[in-house]
């Protein structure tokens, strides 16, 4: 008797361990194919050395920036977090009026999830949207920003054409 007892709680304790590891696999899988960081569309002047790239998080955590790339280059004296607080797209120039904020340590600011309700957040004066502003001596053709999302790192890859 104590022995069909242990046997059945070995195959519960396998079948719950085999439950656990099959739902990490597929929350894996789904952030996997599903990242957080989206491109919104970007914008440059005529010489396409300066850019903006407006992005937005899809996720449900904050997304933290850790080093952006210009056609493989890690830059960081040239490159801003654009914030707005208007519920504007973020622009290339400083546009007054628009209520949005260009900071040039973006690795202490956070990429917070899209807001549900965009007059909400204006009310509440939370960002609304975000851009990354940068500049080359070269014309800028692929920008990569790596970033940490739900204690894992992330690569962002835009080529611009």
């Amino acid at each position: 008797m104590i022995q069909k007892m242990k046997t059945y709680k070995n195959k519960i304790l396998i079948l719950a361990g085999l439950f656990l590891f099959v739902l990490m696999i597929a929350a894996y899988s789904y952030i996997f194919y599903h990242p957080p960081l989206l491109w919104n569309g970007h914008s440059f002047n005529e010489d396409n050395k300066k850019v903006i790239l407006n992005i937005k998080n899809n996720g449900i955590r904050n997304v933290e920036i850790i080093d952006v790339y210009v056609n493989g280059d890690k830059v960081t004296k040239t490159v801003e977090l654009g914030i707005s607080y208007s519920g504007k797209v973020v622009q290339l120039k400083d546009e007054p009026g628009y209520d949005i904020v260009f900071v040039s340590n973006f690795k202490e600011n956070v990429i917070h999830p899209k807001a549900d309700n965009i007059y909400e957040a204006m009310e509440k004066n939370e960002p609304t949207d975000y851009g990354i502003r940068m500049a080359n001596n070269k014309p800028i053709e692929t920008i990569t920003i790596k970033y940490k999302y739900l204690g894992m790192t992330w690569e962002f890859i835009k080529t611009l054409s």
